[in-house]
């Protein structure tokens, strides 16, 4: 919008210490996080348009705050549904805390999925693609001899000590430390790549003597990763999808499907 439509008075809304701030805030148009600037522009906004639930762009979550924002609420999204099921995070009246009056897709076969099983009415569901695809097939970035592991993250995981219990860190520390693995990458002179979820980044120290690469948040964008990758491990994490649109290998490793995508389940179908 800043690049094609400078005209408009279309705004970021960032906090100032963020690592990523600095690959926008040359865009100009930036708000930092609950800043004078920011509790006005969300009041006076016709358009919340968010990739999350859209009052993470709220300067206040209070009820009394988000009922006096007016704007039209558009979810991007930031995934393709069809390896997670996401119903109880998104569905029109299974999600706690989240609402929205327009919804985003990639395919007429998601729009029916949101529809069909997240309960959203064909009016309210919109296919798109998803704004991050709109670079994925420029031909700027050389492919190297890379492997990328990049799990999605856990709900339940939310200390260190439950991260330090779980299943998930005991297979990926055996996964990045594999005897195996580090003697395909020698005889077939490829990097190993592991890059933690966002929602899971606060548990990158734990990897750090892993005779890997190990990825922080804003170090390098995710895409470019993907792009210069030539094979990918991941679990259900939807970049799977950005992969195999690039016609490159993705190996899943779902040791706990049965708890991640639980006992209420939703149709997926995959082209």
């Amino acid at each position: 919008m800043r690049e094609n439509h400078p005209e408009k008075e279309v705004y970021y809304v960032i906090e100032e210490n963020s690592v990523e701030a600095k690959n926008v805030e040359p865009f100009g148009n930036i708000l930092y996080f609950k800043s004078k600037d920011h509790i006005k522009k969300t009041m006076e906004s016709t358009r919340i348009i968010s990739s999350h639930h859209p009052d993470y762009l709220y300067p206040l979550r209070t009820s009394e705050f988000k009922n006096r924002v007016k704007g039209v609420k558009v979810f991007l999204q930031h995934g393709v549904m069809g390896t997670k099921n996401m119903v109880a995070n998104y569905g029109k009246n299974a999600a706690s805390g989240f609402s929205t009056d327009v919804f985003l897709v990639s395919s007429d076969f998601e729009k029916d999925m949101i529809v069909t099983d997240f309960g959203y009415k064909e009016k309210e569901v919109f296919t798109t693609g998803l704004s991050r695809f709109d670079s994925l097939f420029k031909d700027d970035v050389l492919t190297k001899r890379q492997l990328l592991i990049i799990p999605t993250w856990r709900d339940w995981i939310t200390s260190d000590e439950i991260f330090l219990e779980s299943e998930y860190f005991e297979r990926y520390q055996n996964l990045v430390n594999h005897p195996v693995l580090h003697e395909l990458s020698k005889n077939n002179g490829f990097e190993i790549i592991f890059c933690l979820h966002p929602n899971m980044q606060k548990f990158t120290s734990y990897f750090k003597d892993a005779p890997v690469r190990v990825i922080s948040q804003g170090e390098v964008d995710v895409q470019r990763l993907i792009k210069e990758s030539a094979i990918m491990i991941t679990d259900y994490s939807s970049v799977a999808f950005d992969f195999s649109f690039l016609h490159k290998p993705v190996i899943y490793y779902q040791f706990d499907r049965d708890r991640f995508i639980g006992k209420k389940t939703v149709t997926f179908g995959f082209g």
